[in-house]
């Protein structure tokens, strides 16, 4: 009995089912944003791993990343520039302002900034007032210079935040009203107090703190 003959219908191509296969999957892929169709509260999530200038930059992703970033809960940012970069400090402080001025009506967990060179205190209170009506929960300012600025008094009344913590070079000046209803965690790092009574009033103004690190 003879072997049946291969007919050219019948030729195998060792390729033609991985191209098939590939071609599939990239059909199956294809025009499916599978991140931008998570939910919006794991986005955000994903974003938190980021830093806050690397989020923002996630908004020419899509129209569904173009806003997202002013709903961020965790802002960290480091005015690490040189001394003589007046430029790119004045670019910093207005990214600063941007920021806060975009961010949307949710709340901001954890704010964290470094500066190096002086900032007027009627900016730096408005940077702090507008934390504070975004609940603020943890403040965290490394203040490097050596000029006082005037914290605003609504800063010594906050009552969302849980944890404070300041470095800067001068003398803290605790006003005659002051109450942190829910502060746990303060850390004063190179600052001096006027008086002893301005460091007792301060601590009566904490009922629920924990930890204080000085």
């Amino acid at each position: 009995m003879g072997k049946r003959k291969r007919h050219k219908d019948d030729t195998v191509h060792p390729h033609s089912s991985v191209r098939q296969k590939l071609s599939e999957e990239r059909n199956v892929g294809e025009g499916n944003d599978i991140i931008s169709s998570l939910l919006e509260n794991v986005l955000l999530h994903i974003l938190s791993f980021l830093s806050t200038k690397d989020a923002i930059r996630t908004s020419i992703l899509s129209r569904k990343w173009e806003y997202l970033w002013t709903s961020i809960s965790i802002i960290e940012l480091d005015g690490a520039y040189p001394l003589a970069a007046k430029k790119k400090k004045r670019r910093f402080l207005d990214f600063v302002e941007r920021l806060l001025l975009l961010h949307d009506a949710s709340d901001i967990k954890i704010f964290i900034l470094v500066l190096y060179k002086c900032v007027n205190s009627s900016r730096l209170s408005s940077w702090i007032c507008a934390l504070i009506r975004h609940n603020i929960e943890q403040l965290d300012l490394s203040l490097h210079w050596n000029t006082q600025p005037i914290l605003p008094c609504c800063l010594f009344t906050c009552q969302s935040l849980v944890v404070l913590k300041l470095s800067m070079y001068w003398s803290l000046k605790v006003p005659s009203v002051t109450h942190f209803s829910k502060l746990k965690t303060l850390e004063l790092s190179n600052v001096t107090f006027p008086d002893d009574n301005s460091t007792q009033h301060l601590f009566s103004s904490c009922p629920v703190l924990q930890e204080f690190i000085w």
